[in-house]
């Protein structure tokens, strides 16, 4: 039964058990006590047999009851002592029930001369001594025999157990012997010896409790036992020493005492369970508490395992390391089921890496009952390898011996390739470290080499040198010994120049070397380094006491030329190392051009001086050359505008010239009035003017560009310039209403030494342009005179305009070909923008510059300065002779220089294959008198010519176009020159490019014309070569 329960249930049955033997010994010592008084003062036998009736069974009810006590008490306190004074309370119940009551029956109804009884009695209160004595003394046993002290712990109890003997088989001898006899005992004087062992077996359990201390584990209840035996020790006492009779007064006073000492032992035992029944409550509410901990410990542990299984491995082993527990991460780790890892050992998943010694020491630790970490590499069930960081610990019992060990591991494999991962790239690095650090150290010895090339000018002390350096080299394996030859460039002989540690002998016998003598002398035949481990028979020279030895041969060769050989000595039976090897060579390499450099220095400073020549002019080319690929990229950009522009310019007035054309071309009852006919054909005039300008301008940038434009410069009149530039100008500024005019701000001279077609063609190009780029206001020409003492004089043109200006970060680009200023100007006011880059090249070309400044939105000035020439004896002027009205052109034109030119009379030939230009052509010819013959091609020119017959036909002039099909203008012209034909020959051609004309010229051409025709140009051009002689033909030579 749990405690809490069983203590929540006996507390009321003690309860009620006191009380009933409360009121059973109350009701039955109360009679007694009044019966006894009765008694003794009337002397009444039969009430002194009531009274003891009455105390008998107080005493009998008392006994039992406190036995009851004492059995639950025992259950309780599980104390052997208490059942041995439960024992003795049942047995001193027994006898009262057995013995007491059926003797005062007979004592009542019969003699008194029954002597048992009072034995009875006495042998009732032995025996709950006797059980007393021995419950007090048992724990003294107990706790010596805990001490060891078997003597002292045997010679208590036996001595009791005698006490108690001698007496008890006494009164049996006694008893037995008055059975048999059947004496006659009289006032009860037999039983005293009874009494008075009973006394003594009280009063010696009360001096062991006195002594030895509580008799039993609860001091409240020892006390209590002694106050009873105490008591029962001073009745029996009494009635051995005071009673007389069993009905005496000292007899029932014996009695009574009797009662009050198991009422005092009931009580006792009451108060003692009450105390144990509420400990036992306290320990439960404890228990409850300590349980409701523990379930949460154990939660905790529980949620704790889950975690550990999830990351751990958890195993427990026997003292032997067979298994007997694993976790789920073990299994998902190890790939085994635990089915398959209980009872065996851990080498089941043994990987075989770790030697017999690292197991030996983990079992010596773990064994001396230390806990044992390290990491493991075991091996999964699919034979892949694992690593474990792993800690074991002992587990003992309570005897300190070792039961388990519980192995708890964590897998580190992930680790452990990182580790290892790190492991190489460290060693990696090391190596490249170390052969960094060779490397820095080689590089040090051979810049010590290269050095040497400053310090020293002597070759043979630059060899010997160079030796002791190698020799000190750390890092190669050869001995402080080694000899250097230098090869005879007469007799290619190698000659011994130094040694350093090497024997005397070798200076004599190593003087000379030939080439395949020896090893040196086959290294600088071979030209490779050659290695001998050991002294044998291809040391061709040799001396007594030579030592064993190695060697390397280093042949110092350049453009396979061997310059000489150093060896060093190596240890006997040395091995060849590569990376030394490789360290000679380059050391023989760098020695051989130290070597060199030492012989040709001078060549050398000059080779250097050459180089960096070159360097220079590399790094210029390459300046240049990225320069030209940024102009290039801005080229491509500005004509990729340039073309966008191009197209509009030329589409704007070929739309006028066709649609105009269309318009001539309709029929009579479409027919345009006689005003729009003009207006028409003035409008394709003006628009066919325009789109040969712009073609002119091209060719002219383009001549630029390739260096061939040309300049010719004579004296013209200044003032009829000004006037001839503003004419044609001035009806453009009508049409937008401006006010155009010329101003002087100097006196300037009359006559100038220029260009008038190029100065002209800057002035229109920045007067037009001023003009498109204003919309009100004025544009003004200021001419002056500028005299400079350092340059000398200079004709300053200032264009004005109150146009839109010029933005400051757009001046840069003004003078660049194929860009304006900015793109919404070119769509706004059109152009193409080469005139100001025309401008400037031509201001250049006339001996001056070209500049502008600029304000947006107040306008624009642009200043043009040209070399006028010289000017000392030139008449100045104030004016420019009515400049704003019509005079006279500084360059004559030819259709107001002279009347029209007519040709009658003459015989000309056209060869052109283009049917419009021949239709064109001709009419003007003949409305201006000549007789025309009309030829497709050169082989057409040639057939109606006649060239291959006797009388070839003859004409006066011969206009050929020198781009035809079947036979070009070049061809032809040479075959008529060939032929002899000296008629003249005027090329007529759309190339205008510089050199066409030389290229027509030097086919035999006469003159030079380029399309599109100028009718006034050509009538002119064929009277004046009509007005010559004509050359006479090879027919008529």
């Amino acid at each position: 039964m749990p405690i809490r329960t069983w203590s929540s249930t006996a507390q009321p049955r003690v309860r009620r058990l006191t009380i009933v033997a409360l009121i059973l010994t109350a009701c039955c010592a109360a009679p007694a006590a009044s019966l006894a008084a009765f008694a003794s003062a009337r002397g009444d036998d039969f009430a002194a047999y009531i009274t003891r009736a009455l105390l008998n069974a107080a005493s009998a009810s008392l006994a039992i009851c406190a036995a009851v006590l004492v059995l639950m008490y025992h259950r309780f306190a599980r104390e052997r002592a208490t059942l041995l004074i439960a024992l003795g309370l049942i047995a001193a119940g027994a006898v009262h029930v057995a013995y007491r009551i059926p003797a005062q029956y007979m004592l009542m109804f019969k003699e008194r001369t029954d002597h048992w009884i009072p034995s009875a009695g006495a042998l009732e209160y032995f025996l709950f001594g006797a059980a007393l004595l021995a419950a007090v003394c048992v724990p003294e046993c107990k706790r010596h025999a805990r001490r060891r002290r078997r003597s002292r712990a045997l010679w208590l109890p036996a001595s009791i157990l005698v006490a108690a003997s001698t007496p008890l088989a006494a009164f049996l001898l006694s008893t037995v012997g008055d059975f048999a006899r059947r004496p006659q005992l009289d006032d009860w004087h037999s039983s005293r010896l009874a009494e008075l062992l009973a006394a003594g077996m009280y009063v010696a359990a009360v001096g062991v409790i006195l002594v030895k201390g509580a008799a039993v584990r609860r001091p409240r209840l020892s006390n209590w036992l002694a106050y009873t035996a105490t008591t029962l020790a001073a009745a029996q006492l009494t009635i051995a020493v005071a009673s007389r009779d069993q009905y005496d007064a000292g007899y029932l006073i014996g009695r009574a005492l009797h009662v009050s000492g198991f009422a005092l032992l009931l009580t006792g035992l009451a108060r003692q369970m009450s105390r144990l029944l509420r400990a036992a409550r306290a320990r439960g509410a404890a228990l409850r508490r300590m349980n409701l901990a523990l379930r949460q410990s154990f939660d905790e542990l529980t949620t704790q395992k889950a975690a550990l299984d999830e990351h751990s491995i958890v195993e427990i082993t026997d003292p032997q390391g067979r298994i007997q527990y694993v976790n789920r991460c073990s299994c998902r780790i190890t790939g085994y089921d635990a089915d398959d890892l209980l009872g065996k050992t851990h080498r089941a998943v043994s990987s075989g890496l770790h030697p017999p010694e690292f197991f030996e020491n983990l079992w010596n630790t773990i064994q001396s009952g230390r806990v044992w970490r390290g990491e493991i590499c075991n091996r999964r069930k699919d034979g892949v390898l694992y690593w474990v960081d792993t800690t074991i610990m002992p587990v003992r019992d309570e005897h300190g011996r070792i039961v388990r060990y519980v192995a708890i591991r964590t897998d580190v494999t992930a680790l452990k390739l990182a580790e290892q991962r790190e492991r190489l790239a460290r060693q990696r690095l090391e190596s490249a470290l170390r052969r960094a650090e060779r490397e820095i150290a080689a590089r040090a010895k051979l810049d010590e080499i290269i050095q040497l090339s400053f310090t020293v000018s002597d070759v043979n002390e630059l060899l010997r040198r160079s030796l002791d350096i190698l020799l000190d080299t750390p890092f190669i394996e050869v001995l402080a010994k080694g000899v250097v030859f230098r090869t005879n460039p007469d007799s290619h002989a190698l000659e011994f120049v130094a040694a350093r540690g090497a024997a005397t002998e070798l200076r004599t016998l190593c003087a000379h070397v030939q080439p395949g003598q020896c090893l040196c002398g086959r290294a600088a035949q071979s030209g490779k380094i050659l290695f001998a481990d050991c002294v044998d028979e291809r040391h061709e020279i040799r001396f007594p006491g030579m030592e064993p030895h190695g060697h390397y041969n280093v042949p110092i060769m350049s453009d396979g030329v061997c310059h000489g050989v150093i060896a060093l000595y190596l240890k006997h039976g040395a091995q060849r190392r590569e990376e030394d090897v490789a360290f000679l060579a380059s050391a023989a390499d760098v020695l051989a051009a130290v070597m060199e450099r030492l012989q040709a220095a001078e060549a050398l400073r000059r080779t250097n001086a050459r180089l960096n020549e070159s360097l220079a002019r590399e790094r210029a080319v390459v300046s240049q050359l990225n320069q030209a690929l940024a102009a290039a990229e801005s080229a491509t950009r500005a004509k990729s505008e340039f073309l966008a522009n191009m197209s509009h310019e030329l589409r704007t007035p070929l739309t006028a010239i066709l649609g105009f054309a269309e318009e001539l071309r309709r029929d009579e009852e479409h027919a345009l009035s006689p005003a729009q006919h003009d207006a028409a054909v003035a409008t394709i005039h003006r628009n066919g003017r325009l789109l040969l300008e712009i073609i002119d301008d091209i060719l002219d940038l383009t001549k630029i560009e390739r260096g061939e434009l040309t300049t010719t410069r004579r004296e013209i009149d200044l003032p009829a310039l000004v006037r001839e530039v503003l004419a044609p100008m001035r009806t453009r500024a009508e049409e937008k209403q401006l006010d155009l005019r010329a101003r002087l701000l100097t006196s300037i001279p009359h006559k100038i030494r220029t260009d008038p077609r190029r100065l002209c063609q800057i002035l229109f190009n920045l007067i037009g342009n001023a003009i498109k780029f204003t919309q009100r206001g004025s544009v003004t020409l200021e001419v002056s005179l500028e005299r400079d003492a350092g340059v000398g004089p200079k004709m300053r043109f200032d264009v004005v305009d109150t146009g839109i200006g010029i933005a400051p970060e757009e001046k840069a680009r003004l003078f660049q070909a194929f860009t304006q200023a900015d793109q919404s100007t070119s769509r706004a006011f059109g152009g193409i923008g080469l005139g100001l880059t025309l401008c400037q090249h031509l201001t250049t070309q006339l001996g001056g510059a070209i500049d502008v400044s600029s304000e947006p939105g107040v306008g624009s000035r642009f200043t043009v300065t040209v070399d006028p020439g010289p000017l000392d004896d030139v008449e100045m002027t104030d004016t420019l002779d009515d400049a704003n009205g019509e005079a006279e052109s500084a360059t004559p034109s030819p259709s107001k220089a002279q009347t029209k030119p007519r040709l009658d009379g003459l015989n000309i030939l056209l060869v052109e294959d283009g049917p419009d230009n021949q239709r064109l052509i001709s009419f003007l010819l003949r409305k201006a008198g000549a007789q025309v013959a009309l030829a497709g091609d050169g082989a057409q020119a040639l057939e109606v010519i006649g060239v291959t017959s006797n009388a070839p036909r003859r004409f006066d002039v011969i206009l050929m176009d020198m781009s035809m099909p079947v036979m070009d203008g070049y061809t032809a012209t040479r075959r008529l020159r060939d032929a002899g034909y000296d008629a003249p020959i005027i090329a007529l051609t759309a190339h205008a490019l510089a050199g066409d004309r030389e290229k027509c010229l030097a086919a035999g051409c006469d003159d030079y014309l380029t399309k599109p025709i100028v009718r006034a140009k050509l009538l002119e051009t064929i009277r004046q070569w009509s007005a010559r002689r004509s050359r006479p033909t090879s027919a008529n030579a």
